[in-house]
C-alpha cells in the first residue's frame, strides 16, 4: 500500500505463485486505507494420498452382517439341516469341521455381507438420525451453491436449514444422553460404548511403535503378537507337593468327566451373554441362544466326542486377541496387554468343565 507492505500473508506447505490484490467488494464497515481486505489467490501443490486403506483384521469371505440377517429363514434353515454326518462322525475335528460348514453355509444364503467402502466418507454421532444426516448434506449444498451464484433467496434457504438443524440436532443429543443416563444399570454397555465414542477417532488404521519402527496394519498386528509372545510364560510352574495343605476330597481323590448331559449344554447356552464379543469362529452367541433346540445336541455330542477321544478341536484352540492399553501411552506396543476372546463353543465347553472340575475339588 503506497509502496510499501503492511500486512504478510504466510503460506505454509508447498504452493505455487500468490498473488496479493486488494479487495474492493462492499463489507459492513468503510475500508481501511492502510489496511483493505485481501483478495488472495494461490494455487497449491499437492500430492494427495488416500490414507484410508483396506482393513487388515478382517475375513471377506465371513465377513457377515447379522444385522441386517434374515433370521425367520436362518431359524428354518437351521431346524431343516441335516446334523446326521455329524452324529455318523467318529472323528471330533472331522465332526466339529462338519458343523462349521452348515453353520458357513447357511449363514451366507440368509446374512449379507458387510460392505466395506475405502472412501473418505464422513462419519456422523451415533445420535444423528437418518433424517438428520439427510438434511446435513441438504445444508452443504445449499451452502455450496449460495457461495457459486450469490442467490440471497438461497442464502434465506441454507440460513433456515441450519437453524433448524441446530435446534433439531441439540433436541437429539439430549435425547441420546439422557437414554444414556437411564440405561447406566440395566445397560451399563451402551454407556461404556458412549465413553468409547468420545474417544475413538476411527477411520484409520493407528499407528504403533515397537523396537524403534513404527508399524499399521497387518505388520502392527505381527508385532503385538511377537510381544505377547515374548512375555508369556510357556512352561508351567515347578509345584512342591511337601507345601501343599491336606484337604479332604469328598471322592478317592481323581477328577472323572465321563460326558457332559444335554440339559448341561442347554444351561450353559442359556448363560451365555447374548451380546459379548464374537470370537474367531464369527458366530455370535445370540444364534445359538435362538437356536438351542437345534445346536445343543449337536455340541453335546462334540463335545462328548471330545472327552471321550480326549482330543480337543484346532478351531476352538483358536483365540482372537485384542490389545488393551495399559496406560495413557497408547503408541507403544509395549504398554498393551491381551485380551483373549474364545469361540462361543469354546466358551461353553470350558465353562461346563469348570463347573464339573470345581465340583469334585
Amino acid at each position: 500500500m503506497f509502496g510499501g507492505k503492511l500486512d504478510v500473508v504466510l503460506v505454509k506447505g508447498s504452493c505455487g505463485a500468490v498473488q496479493v490484490n486488494g479487495s474492493d467488494t462492499g463489507g459492513i464497515v468503510n475500508v481501511d486505507s492502510y489496511h483493505p481486505p485481501l483478495d488472495i489467490a494461490l494455487n497449491i501443490l499437492s500430492n494427495t494420498i488416500n490414507e484410508n486403506i483396506k482393513p487388515s483384521n478382517f475375513d471377506s469371505a465371513s465377513d457377515w452382517n447379522f444385522n441386517k440377517a434374515n433370521f425367520s429363514l436362518l431359524y428354518e434353515m437351521m431346524a431343516a439341516a441335516d446334523w446326521d454326518c455329524i452324529f455318523n462322525s467318529s472323528d471330533v475335528q472331522s465332526a466339529t469341521t462338519k458343523f462349521y460348514d452348515i453353520l458357513y453355509n447357511i449363514f451366507d444364503l440368509c446374512v449379507p455381507k458387510k460392505n466395506r467402502l475405502v472412501s473418505n466418507r464422513k462419519r456422523y454421532p451415533v445420535w444423528f438420525s437418518f433424517d438428520i444426516i439427510k438434511d446435513v448434506n441438504r445444508k452443504i449444498k445449499l451452502h455450496k451453491e449460495w457461495k457459486r451464484t450469490n442467490n440471497r433467496n438461497v442464502y434465506k434457504a441454507f440460513s433456515k436449514l441450519r437453524l433448524q438443524l441446530k435446534r433439531r440436532i441439540e433436541s437429539a443429543y439430549n435425547a441420546y444422553i439422557a437414554a444414556v443416563e437411564d440405561g447406566i444399570k440395566s445397560n451399563p454397555k451402551k454407556f461404556w460404548n458412549h465413553i468409547s465414542s468420545l474417544r475413538n477417532k476411527g477411520g484409520f488404521e493407528p499407528t504403533v511403535t515397537y523396537k524403534g519402527c513404527s508399524l499399521s496394519g497387518t505388520e502392527a498386528a505381527e508385532a503385538f503378537a511377537n510381544y505377547f509372545a515374548s512375555v508369556f510364560l510357556p512352561n508351567s510352574p515347578k509345584l512342591d507337593f511337601n507345601n501343599i495343605p491336606s484337604t479332604p476330597l469328598p471322592c478317592d481323590g481323581h477328577i472323572n468327566i465321563s460326558c457332559f448331559t444335554l440339559s448341561q449344554v442347554e444351561s450353559g447356552i442359556n448363560k451365555l451373554k447374548p451380546l459379548s464379543s464374537v470370537g474367531p469362529d464369527k458366530v455370535p452367541s445370540y444364534i445359538l441362544k435362538g437356536c438351542k433346540e437345534i445346536v445343543a445336541p449337536v455340541l453335546s455330542y462334540i463335545f462328548n466326542l471330545a472327552l471321550k477321544t480326549g482330543i480337543y478341536p484346532e478351531q476352538w484352540k483358536i483365540s482372537k486377541v485384542t490389545p488393551i492399553p495399559k496406560t495413557s501411552n497408547k503408541t507403544l506396543v509395549e504398554e498393551y496387554r491381551p485380551i483373549a476372546v474364545l469361540s462361543c463353543a469354546a466358551k461353553l465347553f470350558e465353562n461346563i468343565a469348570h463347573k464339573e472340575i470345581y465340583a469334585q475339588v
